[in-house]
């Protein structure tokens, strides 16, 4: 029998390297480096990453694909030293090195520049794996999971902050723990089994104020705020209303006690819902500064202490408010009074507010139907109306319809309710309903000027101002049903 190789020259590294094992990890090493190297080069003269699949490919899976075969080559060339050894083709399983022999000598220098050489393309790997695997392309890769995240992530106060800096904010050990929950993502969009919508609110987040409070600091939150709402009627004329609001945000200057919205962040608050939405809140505990307690149960609903013990109590923090910060669903209404008021919809067709809102409120299968269902809805709405205003409304209303309404993932303003204010949706008057009441018959108020001071509101009998505020008239008369019904019983944003 012929042997491949003799005693002679057995050792050289030709030989070692010659099994199935080292020449796949070597094919591995080369073309991910070389991919590599080529992809950053690229991306750093036109200072970009590309795509979000061409940066899962160099950053996320070239750079395991290089440690593979760096790994396989010594795993083939010891397989092969043992198979030569069990052949009696070597006395000695190990490498011997002489660097009083020149070759051995060579060999080690070209050995140890080409493991500093790995060594730092894979810190270079590690490093650029990390920064994609934070970015907002990377996690917008999961196109119809996370496309209703992406859509409104872009048109969001935070449009300019990144995914993780939100989800998983600084630090190893949460960026390790978010990798791994991310396996468990990445399964269920293999396998199909994600729900629809995706479910909130997200339990087992990083706390709130560890993340917010990277920029916002509500403690000095020390001026109030001015806001105005523009509104519009559902009638043929569409009547235009607007209410300016003094918010009364505040918070500790340092100089006093603390009041305002923020006063919720300067006290512990605890609560605990009864149901998944956090809508439902039947028992309230605030823990004062100073150390006293208090404890407010529902006087409507009262808990038992038997259920409550099965309750999970939480914590008031940013999130139990500003629950939607970044993926911000607006309901028909509120589109509308926005298209109304920018001009991108005018309000000289009639009944427009009321027609696009319930264009948009429509139960839609699929986007396409949705655009021919919502033009359906307008030009016969507005048959009698000016074509090119016509034509400009569907297009601004189909717009803001695929920016708030995704129907794969079935997700709308009613799915996603946002706790800031009480519109629509219970907000505030989760609490302050006046139905909370504590052992010593104290009761967590229901007064509007808590939170914000009407400095003027506008509507079809004319302007009312006052620095000092003016009381609040519902556009529509109601008998002053609104003093004592929440306007989420009504406002439910169609």
């Amino acid at each position: 029998m012929k042997m491949p190789f003799s005693h002679k020259n057995w050792g050289s590294l030709n030989e070692l390297l010659y099994n199935p094992l080292s020449l796949t990890g070597f094919a591995l090493v080369v073309l991910s480096a070389s991919l590599y190297i080529v992809a950053t080069f690229f991306s750093s003269v036109s200072g970009s990453h590309g795509g979000a699949y061409s940066g899962l490919i160099t950053f996320i899976i070239m750079p395991p694909l290089l440690i593979l075969g760096l790994f396989l080559i010594p795993i083939g060339i010891l397989w092969r030293k043992r198979s030569l050894h069990r052949l009696g083709l070597e006395k000695s399983r190990f490498f011997i090195i002489d660097f009083n022999i020149p070759r051995h000598r060579q060999l080690f220098l070209i050995f140890t520049t080409i493991v500093l050489f790995v060594l730092i393309l894979i810190s270079n790997m590690s490093w650029q794996a990390y920064h994609f695997s934070e970015s907002v392309k990377f996690c917008s890769s999961c196109h119809t999971v996370m496309h209703p995240e992406t859509v409104t992530h872009k048109l969001s106060p935070h449009a300019k902050v990144t995914c993780a800096a939100c989800h998983v904010g600084p630090g190893a050990g949460w960026y390790m723990r978010s990798k791994l929950a991310g396996l468990r993502q990445v399964y269920a969009v293999i396998t199909n089994s994600y729900p629809r919508p995706i479910t909130t609110p997200i339990h087992n987040l990083r706390p709130a104020r560890d993340i917010c409070e990277q920029c916002h600091w509500p403690q000095y939150f020390i001026d109030d705020k001015i806001i105005t709402h523009d509104y519009y009627q559902r009638n043929d004329e569409n009547t235009h209303g607007s209410v300016t609001l003094q918010m009364h945000v505040r918070g500790n200057s340092g100089y006093g006690r603390p009041t305002g919205i923020h006063w919720h962040i300067e006290n512990i608050v605890e609560f605990a819902a009864v149901d998944p939405k956090q809508e439902d809140v039947p028992w309230v505990k605030v823990i004062y500064r100073d150390g006293r307690e208090k404890i407010f149960v529902a006087s409507d609903d009262p808990i038992s202490k038997k259920k409550l013990a099965m309750l999970k109590i939480k914590k008031m923090d940013c999130i139990t408010c500003h629950n939607r910060p970044s993926h911000i669903f607006r309901s028909p209404e509120e589109i509308m009074n926005l298209l109304l008021t920018v001009g991108r919809v005018s309000p000289k067709l009639t009944d427009i507010r009321a027609i696009g809102a319930d264009a948009l409120a429509s139960d839609y299968k699929t986007d396409a139907g949705a655009d021919r269902g919502i033009a359906k809805a307008i030009r016969n709405g507005c048959s009698n109306s000016d074509p090119q205003e016509v034509a400009k409304a569907i297009s601004a209303i189909k717009k803001a319809y695929h920016q708030n309404f995704f129907p794969k993932m079935k997700v709308r303003w009613d799915v996603h309710p946002s706790n800031i204010g009480h519109w629509r949706s219970k907000g505030c008057f989760r609490c302050h309903d006046g139905k909370h009441v504590s052992k010593n018959g104290e009761i967590i108020p229901r007064r509007c000027n808590l939170c914000h001071t009407i400095l003027s509101q506008k509507s079809k009998d004319g302007l009312r101002f006052n620095i000092n505020g003016v009381p609040f008239i519902h556009p529509v008369d109601i008998d002053g049903e609104w003093k004592t019904t929440n306007c989420s019983q009504c406002h439910k944003g169609e």
